[in-house]
């Protein structure tokens, strides 16, 4: 009679408790659905830049840096509007890859600029590297160049 009993507890805490019970996974549950991303590689790019807190110093477009006193790029996060007119693609993932661990000041002796650009190798994957690269491209206003 013991038997049935021990059974029963085994095949409880295997199983769960079933669909209505405890189990972390109903049998009625469809899986959860990702969302599909955009066939656009500039837009999906643009959803990378955001996903990775970019927007944070870049600004929303990445036209408008936060400031950033004391920075040699005019007393803020320089706006990536331009980045395709001062690097070829490969640099300018290799550049996101690496950070840049200093930023230069503005003046010798004044502070140190607060903010710097974070080293993304081991956060950003490529296709994603490669993703926001094509978005910060296409932020570059045909026939302009940057005056910094």
């Amino acid at each position: 009679m013991r038997w049935p009993l021990i059974i029963s507890v085994i095949l409880l805490s295997v199983v769960g408790c079933g669909p209505s019970g405890d189990s972390h996974v109903s049998a009625k549950q469809a899986p959860a659905k990702r969302p599909v991303p955009p066939a656009d590689p500039v837009q999906l790019g643009r959803q990378v830049f955001e996903k990775y807190g970019c927007v944070m110093c870049h600004g929303k477009d990445a036209k408008s840096g936060i400031a950033n006193p004391n920075a040699k790029t005019l007393d803020k996060v320089p706006p990536l509007t331009y980045v395709a007119d001062g690097y070829t693609a490969d640099e300018l993932k290799k550049f996101i890859r690496r950070g840049q661990p200093t930023i230069d000041k503005k003046r010798a002796d004044g502070p140190t600029p607060p903010f710097r650009m974070p080293a993304f190798a081991k956060w950003i994957p490529d296709d994603d590297l490669d993703a926001v690269q094509k978005y910060l491209f296409s932020l570059m206003p045909a026939g302009e160049k940057e005056t910094f």
